[in-house]
């Protein structure tokens, strides 16, 4: 009877494995580079089916534990800006910085293929934004 009730449970875990609920806990787990995967798959949807399967707010308070924990300052505006720089600096193939991007992507992405280019849900991470898609495949057309 255990054995049932265990395999039930990871059917219901299965059923509510979000990709929302992947990235959270790669996060919480300190591993940005299984968050940035998932979250590449997801801009790639939002691109192909503008599909929109992300709260924002709650992965920028999600990667702003992770900076906490990985030593970066984040309590005051000023302090974030000063931490995002230093990722910056570090640059590309950091695991911060790709998750960064990743997220600054998928925020682009996401108010542009909405019209909206010039909004940013995180303003923040603006810098790491690539140009976007939607805006190069409206400019072929």
């Amino acid at each position: 009877m255990a054995r049932s009730l265990q395999s039930n449970r990871g059917m219901e875990t299965d059923r509510t494995e979000t990709p929302e609920r992947k990235i959270l806990e790669a996060m919480e787990a300190a591993e940005p580079s299984q968050a940035t995967a998932v979250l590449s798959g997801l801009t790639a949807e939002l691109h192909a089916r503008g599909v929109n399967g992300v709260n924002l707010t709650g992965m920028w308070n999600s990667f702003k534990r992770l900076l906490h924990r990985r030593g970066y300052f984040v309590t005051t505006p000023a302090q974030l800006a000063a931490s995002l720089e230093e990722i910056a600096i570090v640059g590309e193939g950091f695991d911060l910085f790709d998750l960064a991007r990743t997220l600054a992507h998928y925020d682009a992405a996401r108010m542009e293929c909405r019209g909206l280019a010039d909004h940013r849900v995180l303003p923040e991470l603006k810098r790491f934004a690539p140009a976007c898609a939607c805006r190069s495949a409206k400019k072929e057309i």
